[in-house]
């Protein structure tokens, strides 16, 4: 749960009172989420979403993402739109902080996926990539090779309770990585951030994809390591994580439809893999370090994502097999 601010009646009427929409009739927070404060805004035609941005590194690059909504939404992609007030302005101030108001996408993120599902999100991940060809603004991948770097080393001590050596092995890892920068594969905006809790469906479609707040310029094959590491591991029997080479098909199958793949894409997205599952282990251990309040922010585990690293250590997916 994240509810950071907390809002009355008077204050939300008020913030409304800048835009062309009609009588707020009802509003609620909602209870997902750990960066940003959201309610759910009713009016009598409309539901709105009223974003309050908490997050610093979110309201330093607010303008960034913001105009990438307005981007997508031009190019009829299935997006929240920011609302632009009387004064032409797509963001204002409550309580001090910045704030806007998005458009409201029906639909509900899948507790379950299935591998036609994956499809599905590979076809919506390669418009997105396209979409996004043409647009102007700018902005780098904040996670950098120097915040992985350093951070890793800052959770040595944790790494090697889980296993011993594990430290060595990542920098190791980390090492080849770094030069993939300069590696020949396409690049453009990237939504970073594509866990199933930001996917919406809705008659089995994809109905809207949410939370642009980790967008950036970068290797467009990060998206699909992503899919991978949070859509495409299960559980058997003994309670010990596996890959499904069946979603992994459909993913790269939906995403080919639309976007063709390039073989060395194919080759190094299992080292992207390997490295994101180590960006969202540290990212989620540096966030269970702060001092939130349980009863306002549940911390996602990370230990999940340290598994999937040793996972992918040990099994390297033949990508090119799969296509």
């Amino acid at each position: 749960m994240a509810i950071f601010t907390k809002l009355s009646n008077t204050d939300i009427k008020s913030f409304f009172n800048k835009y062309d929409i009609p009588l707020v009739l009802e509003y609620e927070p909602i209870y997902q989420g750990i960066q940003n404060t959201n309610y759910l805004i009713k009016t009598k035609e409309k539901k709105y979403i009223l974003t309050i941005f908490e997050d610093k590194n979110i309201s330093k690059n607010l303008q960034f993402f913001l105009n990438l909504l307005h981007h997508l939404s031009e190019e009829n992609f299935c997006n929240p739109f920011p609302l632009k007030n009387y004064k032409g302005k797509d963001f204002d101030i409550i309580n001090n902080k910045q704030a806007a108001i998005f458009s409201f996408i029906e639909g509900e993120y899948l507790k379950l996926s299935k591998p036609e599902h994956l499809l599905l999100l590979g076809e919506i991940t390669a418009k997105l990539h396209l979409k996004t060809k043409n647009f102007k603004h700018k902005k780098k991948n904040d996670y950098s090779y120097k915040y992985w770097q350093i951070n890793t080393q800052k959770l040595s001590n944790y790494i090697e309770k889980k296993q011993q050596g594990l430290t060595n092995l990542i920098i190791k890892d980390l090492n080849i990585f770094k030069n993939l920068r300069y590696a020949d594969i396409p690049k453009g905006i990237i939504h970073a951030d594509l866990f199933p809790d930001n996917v919406l469906f809705k008659n089995n479609r994809i109905s809207g994809v949410l939370d642009y707040y980790y967008s950036c310029e970068d290797h467009l094959i990060i998206d699909l390591a992503i899919i991978i590491i949070s859509w495409c591991f299960f559980e058997d029997r003994n309670k010990k994580i596996k890959i499904d080479k069946i979603k992994i098909k459909n993913l790269l199958k939906g995403y080919n439809k639309i976007k063709r793949i390039k073989n060395l894409e194919l080759e190094l997205l299992h080292v992207y893999c390997k490295m994101y599952s180590i960006r969202f282990f540290l990212t989620r251990m540096l966030d269970a370090q702060l001092s939130h309040d349980p009863n306002i922010v549940t911390t996602k585990k990370p230990e999940e994502f340290i598994e999937k690293y040793l996972y992918l250590q040990n099994y390297n997916i033949k990508l090119n097999d799969l296509i």
